[in-house]
């Protein structure tokens, strides 16, 4: 500190010595991607769950209650903790058949899922 003053303290009055990083935008960018594709290391087996499709269906119409009657792979892959690879995998699956239960419709770079 440059005065011996009760004065409040400035940032000029402060000298830090040593190496100084900023690691800028690109470091910003990268971390968030990063960030965002991080999965947990206790994630559950994608196969078990998977497995109890009663459970998933249940997951899947409380999304589309919350979100006014629609649903995308990203939306269904955070609720039901599957990977994104097996969410749209589930939701595919659901517009097939005799009596399908969801309506595929594409919307810019993904789509979205309706009821039937």
């Amino acid at each position: 500190m440059l005065t011996a003053s009760t004065d409040e303290v400035k940032d000029r009055d402060v000298r830090l010595d040593g190496v100084e990083y900023n690691p800028g935008k690109l470091w910003n960018e990268e971390m968030r991607k990063w960030h965002d594709g991080f999965r947990r290391y206790q994630n559950p087996d994608t196969q078990e769950l998977l497995a109890d499709k009663e459970k998933l269906e249940q997951i899947m119409r409380e999304c589309l209650q919350k979100h006014h009657g629609y649903i995308t792979a990203g939306m269904f892959a955070y609720y039901s903790r599957l990977t994104l690879y097996s969410a749209r995998k589930q939701l595919n699956e659901w517009t097939k058949g005799d009596n399908p239960k969801l309506l595929k419709t594409p919307r810019g770079k993904e789509h979205i899922y309706t009821e039937v």
